[in-house]
């Protein structure tokens, strides 16, 4: 990637993300020819296989870069044919194509079926999957000998939530309890701060076991006395290998096969509760000041 001259980033007011995003867009048309929105999400996750010389690029920066390249006509939206125009709906943008502006139609529609397949097929799956890698994760803490203690919880030793909703399970180690919630999907989770506000109330620490998350909201947790741990790819069962390879390849979908979470994340999660043990009363002072806040607001 080039590098921007620090008066050409004042003049357009992007940072090196923004035009990773942007590059990162394009050179993912010159191999697909045709991609979904979220798959230009997914494949700048991992910004260094197009090496545009930032490791990651954040679904919003992308979002911001897909409107700048529609706008000056670079690219463009499109649908196989027979198709309604695809609208935009509660924040999902997961059906809407793009092309480059010059690309001819030719064989975008067999291109474009097969990926709405396999994107059906697998978001067909996803609540399973989502269950599944819940019972993997509990299975991980409880190998590194977490207490398990409850599972989907809303109400827990006499403390309630004061919102709708549960936390996954809660584990306890070294006398320190856990309000666990793992985040198995694709898209960032925006539940986060309603969980969180769970499993304070509930008197634990909170804990995140996720896919993925925005800096902002993983620095939103830490600050206000909370755990996060990323683990990068949406776990599935080994049944669905087939086809999970075909999405991983042809949609470019963080996506891994697992029967067991591996030995390193297994580690992470002891190192992740001697933190919390060491810092329990500075995290503890965190959580008691974000509960002050909220009696403030709400």
């Amino acid at each position: 990637m080039k590098k921007m001259s620090i008066l050409s980033k004042k003049e357009t007011g992007l940072t090196i993300y923004d035009i990773a995003a942007e590059e990162g867009i394009v050179k993912i048309l010159d191999l697909e020819l045709v991609a979904f929105r979220n798959e230009f999400h997914y494949r700048l996750e991992n910004a260094s296989t197009y090496q545009l010389g930032v490791p990651t690029v954040e679904h919003q920066v992308t979002d911001a870069a897909i409107k700048r390249l529609e706008a000056s006509g670079k690219i463009e939206p499109t649908r196989p044919p027979g198709r309604r125009p695809n609208t935009y709906v509660a924040g999902q943008y997961a059906h809407i194509f793009y092309k480059k502006g010059e690309m001819e139609y030719g064989r975008l529609p067999e291109i474009m079926k097969e990926k709405i397949d396999l994107s059906r097929f697998i978001m067909g799956l996803s609540s399973y999957a989502g269950f599944y890698a819940q019972n993997l994760w509990l299975e991980a803490f409880r190998a590194k000998s977490f207490d398990f203690l409850e599972e989907n919880v809303s109400e827990f030793e006499g403390n309630s939530a004061g919102v709708e909703g549960d936390i996954d399970f809660i584990v306890r180690k070294d006398g320190i309890l856990f309000g666990v919630e793992v985040k198995n999907g694709f898209s960032y989770a925006y539940d986060i701060k309603n969980k969180f506000r769970i499993a304070v109330e509930l008197k634990t620490v909170p804990f995140f076991v996720v896919r993925g998350l925005p800096f902002r909201i993983r620095e939103w947790i830490t600050d206000n006395g909370g755990l996060v741990l990323p683990y990068g790819s949406s776990i599935y069962p080994p049944e669905c290998k087939t086809k999970i390879d075909k999405c991983v390849d042809r949609l470019g979908y963080p996506l891994i096969i697992l029967v067991r979470i591996n030995e390193d994340f297994g580690n992470r999660l002891v190192n992740i509760a001697r933190l919390a043990y060491a810092r329990r009363k500075e995290m503890g002072v965190k959580r008691r000041r974000y509960l002050e806040a909220l009696a403030i607001v709400t």
